[in-house]
């Protein structure tokens, strides 16, 4: 497998443009015919008006996000990156950070690993600053491997360090935990990255981000852009895996005009060495918990990028996205099946964030920008207001014209296609299947988030077969009657607010 920028990862074939044009095509005339059959002057204006308002919100709401992204990636970035260079080229050779690497790798297929040890070791080679590698791997063959493809470079170069030893397989928290114990043990670190096992890191990388933690003081740590690469043949996967890293890649710019992010993803994020070896950090990733009023103590056993991310935020320090910069995702689908490996992934994904947002909400807005306390809050209503559209499409349909529930799917497929082309401009490329993936990732994901919500003490880790003990009987109903509960309420807010709103239209 080549080494990629990434560029072209998420291209159509002609195949997917075919079948999303026959696909959107059979709605349109089918929606139109449905419009058509009926006098449409026995629609409601009213409905109609009302589905548009309830609809308003989310689309406020994401256009003050590709604003502020905007922002970022056009206004404040540049000048960010120009100062980060201008420090570079007054550097020496011998003045280059140091940098240290946490790589935590369990039971991964070996075209990814070989593909990342690879391209680390060589990275490191020719970054110009001493270069320590950490990393916990599965088996005594695979540490021999990496030791032996070490060998060749360090000859070349003394400052480059690499340990590697087998991980007891407890979990990924504890691997990372002994990696960054180890790394103490070698002295200091002025940067310390941790990522994951399948992430390739492109060349040039490190230089890239030289300067950045130097010109600004009160940086703490840096994420980059991921670009995710499907190491199986399957299209409408590695358009999802597409599709959600260039939604990433808007709201980290939009984060990071108020300096702070919602997560330093654990793919490749860089930490100021003096935070990452504090020994309040090293406790966040080995027995991070909470406290949840059904379930007592909660030992976070996923969720270590969000761990970091919270003490990175108590402490005070910012953070940053840096857009130009991108790192390699190797996915390997938890399931060949689209569904069950997007219903597995977004549990955790979902889990983790709702975990870890009580606690930073906690904090209250004087502890970070307002916006950014904002979006922590908006995370726990937007399931909720992602599911006002088509319900209240619904309901109004039922209760009025069912024509109304043809232009709400006629409305979801134009809002969708544009919204996907306004996100692709920036960072694409466009992919026929997103306008479908878009609508897709914000139900299902919506209807993901509501279950998780009410069972957050269910945690796995698919690849190491790790997961939370088996909840009893009582603790399945209570989740079941509160979710059923919650539902009914929001429902019936709707039908109220919608009939409400008609009446007053």
């Amino acid at each position: 497998m080549a080494a990629t920028s990434g560029d072209s990862v998420g291209k159509a074939n002609p195949i997917a443009w075919l079948y999303a044009l026959c696909v959107y095509g059979s709605l349109v005339v089918w929606c139109l015919l449905l419009i058509g059959a009926e006098d449409v002057r026995t629609v409601p204006y009213a409905a109609l008006m009302t589905m548009g308002l309830i609809g308003f919100w989310r689309y406020a709401w994401l256009s003050l996000h590709a604003m502020r992204a905007l922002t970022y990636i056009r206004g404040h970035f540049p000048l960010y990156r120009q100062a980060a260079e201008a420090h570079k080229h007054s550097l020496s050779l011998n003045e280059y950070p140091s940098v240290g690497f946490i790589v935590p790798c369990y039971r991964m297929p070996p075209v990814i690993f070989r593909r990342v040890f690879s391209f680390l070791l060589a990275e490191a080679y020719s970054y110009p600053g001493a270069v320590t590698i950490i990393a916990a791997v599965t088996t005594q063959e695979e540490a021999s491997w990496i030791h032996t493809l070490f060998s060749h470079y360090a000859k070349h170069k003394l400052t480059l360090r690499c340990d590697v030893f087998v991980q007891t397989g407890t979990g990924k928290r504890d691997a990372m935990a002994d990696a960054l114990t180890r790394m103490k043990q070698y002295g200091p670190v002025d940067r310390v990255i941790l990522m994951d096992g399948d992430t390739v890191i492109l060349p040039g990388t490190l230089e890239k981000l030289v300067g950045f933690f130097e010109t600004q003081p009160d940086l703490g740590a840096i994420t980059v852009d991921n670009r995710p690469l499907c190491i199986k043949n399957h299209r409408l996967i590695q358009a999802w895996y597409s599709l959600r890293m260039i939604q990433r890649h808007w709201l980290m710019a939009s984060m990071s005009v108020s300096k702070r992010l919602l997560v330093l993803t654990g793919r490749f994020s860089m930490f100021r060495g003096s935070l990452a070896f504090e020994e309040g950090f090293l406790q966040a990733i080995a027995s991070d918990s909470l406290h949840h009023w059904r379930h007592g103590r909660l030992t976070m056993l996923t969720g270590d990028d969000k761990s970091t991310w919270f003490y990175t935020l108590k402490q005070g320090w910012s953070m940053l996205y840096i857009p130009d910069v991108a790192c390699l995702s190797l996915e390997d689908p938890v399931s060949p099946h689209f569904l069950t490996n997007a219903r597995l992934l977004m549990t955790r994904w979902f889990g983790n964030m709702l975990r870890h947002s009580d606690p930073a909400l906690a904090l209250g807005p004087k502890h970070m920008p307002f916006f950014v306390w904002w979006c922590l809050l908006d995370q726990r209503l937007s399931p909720w207001t992602t599911l006002i559209g088509p319900t209240s499409a619904l309901f109004l349909g039922m209760a009025y014209h069912t024509t109304l529930i043809s232009f709400y799917l006629l409305w979801v497929l134009i809002s969708r296609t544009i919204w996907a082309v306004i996100l692709t401009l920036v960072r694409g490329p466009f992919h026929p299947y997103f306008p479908a993936l878009l609508f897709f990732g914000q139900v299902y994901g919506a209807v993901i988030k509501i279950h998780t919500t009410f069972r957050l003490h269910r945690q796995r880790w698919t690849r190491q077969r790790i997961d939370t003990p088996t909840e009893t009987k009582e603790q399945q109903w209570v989740a079941i009657l509160l979710e059923t509960a919650s539902y009914l309420a929001f429902v019936l807010g709707v039908a109220l607010i919608s009939e409400f709103l008609v009446i007053r239209l």
